[in-house]
């Protein structure tokens, strides 16, 4: 296999690789600003309470972390990144 066909072949892997992530990443966030909106986050981060205290973690970063424990840490990592940037 020549260079030109193995550039084109990681590039291509690549990008299908970001688009499948993007289709499940961006509906996630999606769902978690609907779920803010209508204080659903706020309530479920009161029932999660133990586990936060169990993890020694706030309260806001329990849905993240389970949303990580769910969808694996590539998923849960692009959560984790919305999340801190929103409470800063």
């Amino acid at each position: 296999m020549d260079f030109t066909a193995y550039l084109k072949e990681s590039f291509t892997g690549s990008i299908s690789s970001v688009l499948n992530m993007a289709k499940i990443i961006i509906p996630l966030m999606i769902i978690m600003e609907m779920l803010k909106e209508a204080r659903i986050l706020e309530i479920l981060s009161k029932k999660l309470k133990p586990v936060a205290k169990l993890f020694d973690i706030s309260n806001e970063a329990v849905f993240p972390l389970i949303i990580g424990m769910v969808f694996g840490i590539v998923y849960g990592a692009g959560i984790i990144i919305e999340s801190t940037g929103e409470s800063d």
